[in-house]
Parts: C-alpha cells; structure tokens; sequence
C-alpha cells in the first residue's frame, strides 16, 4: 500500500512538472462528503441503502487549449453504504481521477473519465446496531480495489487573483465487478460532492 500511495504522488509531481508549458496551471484543495452505495446482481431481499461518509485530498487541473483541460487528484475517501436494515460497511480508499473538462460557459464546466481506488486496509468497519466490529474483504469475496468511469460538473468562483473557490459535484459507477465469486455482480457507485480552494500559477 505505501508503494501505491508513493507511486500516486510521484504520478502526480510528473504530471505538475511536465505541465509548466501549458496555458494555465492550478493546485485544488478539496473536502466534502461522498454518498456510496454497492448495486448487487442478484439483488439481495434487502436493498442496500446509501450512506455518506468524508472525502478530502489535493489535484492538479491545467488546460490543454482554451476551453479544454484535464484534471487529477489523490483523494482519501471513506466508502459507506447500509447492507441492511441494520448493518452499514465502510472501508478507506485511495481515489485517482483522471477528468477530462470542457468549460461550457464563464465558470461551469462539464467532465468525464475515469478512477482507480485502492482500499488502504484489508478490513472493512461492519456496524450492527451502533457496535463495530472489522471484518475481511475475503469474507464477502470482495476485491480492494475498484476502477470505473465518472461524470463532472463543477463551477469555480474567482475570489482573488490566481484564487477561486471550486465546487465539483461527481457520479461514479464501477466497470467491473469487485466481487471475486463469477456468479455475482457487485459494483460500487455513488456522487462525491466537493469544494474547495483553487490555486493558480
């Protein structure tokens, strides 16, 4: 996991390097909340429910040409969702975006792309009517890890310059499965919803 987290930060020091040509350049600082939620094919007697949990971390953002950009992140994320009536799970990730934007008029823009996510532990928090207790993601035959696409629309408000505050509202949805048994389906979705500060070079 610390050589994940490291080549994560090396992927995105390459990227602010290699980037000091093009058009513009900015450092985001995000929190906010993500609502995650598992779909499961066959689906269960009890359908699993939607649950917030905190989601924080820094991106990089530079334009391609004007109009068009990218952006990438590191955020730490805590993926949570109701099981049943009475269980909730929730487990750590690392999330890298990758977004593809499109400015579509003065301070909205419309995204697209892709994640990977890496749980940071081997357990998940399972939560019984208010006790805790850690179980194994072998134990729900679950993979840790978990790529998909996302959709973006986010705005940015400039407050000073080379300083604008950010809001980025993201739908993700898995590509494949993370469960390792081949008769079922089981994939993570859900909306991260973000702000923060903006910083130009």
């Amino acid at each position: 996991m610390k050589k994940l987290i490291v080549a994560a930060i090396l992927s995105v020091l390459g990227i602010v390097i290699t980037s000091t040509n093009a058009q513009a350049l900015e450092l985001n600082v995000y929190g906010g909340g993500t609502f995650s939620s598992v779909s499961y094919n066959p689906a269960p007697a009890s359908a699993p429910s939607t649950k917030m949990g905190m989601i924080y971390g820094v991106g990089v953002g530079w334009s391609a040409m004007p109009g068009f950009g990218f952006e990438t992140d590191l955020l730490m994320t805590k993926r949570k969702f109701g099981a049943n009536a009475v269980t909730d799970l929730a487990a750590q990730y690392l999330q890298i975006p990758v977004i593809f934007k499109a400015t579509m008029i003065p301070m909205v823009t419309l995204g697209a792309g892709l994640y990977y996510a890496k749980s940071l532990s081997d357990k998940l928090t399972q939560t019984t009517s208010g006790v805790d207790t850690e179980i194994s993601f072998g134990s729900l035959n679950w993979n840790q890890s978990d790529f998909g696409w996302l959709l973006e629309a986010g705005g940015s408000f400039p407050l000073a310059p080379l300083l604008s505050f950010k809001v980025d509202l993201r739908y993700y949805m898995g590509f494949s499965s993370i469960s390792t048994d081949t008769t079922r389906s089981d994939k993570w979705n859900g909306l991260d919803v973000l702000a923060g500060l903006s910083f130009g070079f």
